[in-house]
């Protein structure tokens, strides 16, 4: 199982807009967004520094209302 924990991104939702957070991620299925505890597990730890911004694959990625 590979885990990936992004922290410190603009986690882009449909629902909620654009918020700051972290997203953790196992073998391609979100685990946990918001605030989260990397695991020792984790294989990847990326921090984004508050300057990205992470939107699921599955969206359309023309959001140009939810980024102000």
């Amino acid at each position: 199982m590979t885990v990936t924990a992004f922290l410190n991104a603009r986690l882009a939702c449909p629902v909620a807009g654009v918020r700051s957070g972290s997203l953790l991620v196992r073998d391609g299925a979100i685990l946990a967004s918001g605030t989260i505890d990397v695991p020792a597990d984790a294989k990847y730890e990326l921090d984004a520094k508050g300057e990205k911004v992470l939107i699921s694959g599955d969206k359309e990625a023309h959001i140009d209302g939810l980024i102000a």
